[in-house]
């Protein structure tokens, strides 16, 4: 009997002390202390092993200080546990084409492509991993089926060219 009565305390404790330890990673966050952020997930994971919001936000501080391969660990976790698959996936498109590990990038802009394939500024984005690689003529495909498929931000760029006098077909 006095086991079940302490229960609720030790559930009202541990929510007490998630809700302490979120506040001081935002704090933390906001200082840009990014160790500490790591740290303080840790606890909230062994706190909340199933929130897969914990996983992707430490994976992030990883990023921040650029290991690279325990973010993408990370942030697999927090997929296999339910987390928001293409704002994951679009986080590792920029995080590894702003890396210019291009390869990487466009499988993960493919990837997005091919869960939501009626969206025209997610080729886009294939465009423009070939255009930093310099390969035009797949730039060029890329671009033109995002324009086809009505993406303004492409339709923007054509009007733009064709006020220049630069657009070809």
């Amino acid at each position: 009997m006095l086991l079940s009565a302490q229960n609720p305390i030790d559930s009202l404790l541990k929510v007490q002390q998630i809700d302490l330890l979120e506040k001081d990673l935002r704090l933390a966050k906001s200082q840009k202390e990014y160790t500490k952020c790591i740290y303080l997930l840790d606890t909230l994971i062994n706190l909340n092993p199933k929130n897969a919001g914990y996983y992707y936000q430490q994976g992030f501080f990883y990023k921040k200080n650029n290991d690279m391969v325990t973010y993408e660990k990370l942030s697999n976790k927090a997929l296999c546990l339910g987390y928001d698959t293409l704002h994951i996936y679009d986080d590792f498109y920029i995080s590894y084409r702003n890396r210019q590990d291009y390869e990487k990038a466009l499988y993960y802009a493919h990837e997005m492509v091919r869960m939501k394939p009626e969206n025209p500024d997610l080729y886009l984005n294939i465009a423009g991993v070939y255009a930093s690689m310099g390969d035009w003529k797949k730039y060029d495909e890329y671009f033109l089926i995002a324009a086809n498929k009505g993406s303004k931000r492409a339709n923007i760029i054509i009007e733009e060219r064709k006020k220049e006098g630069t657009w070809q077909k």
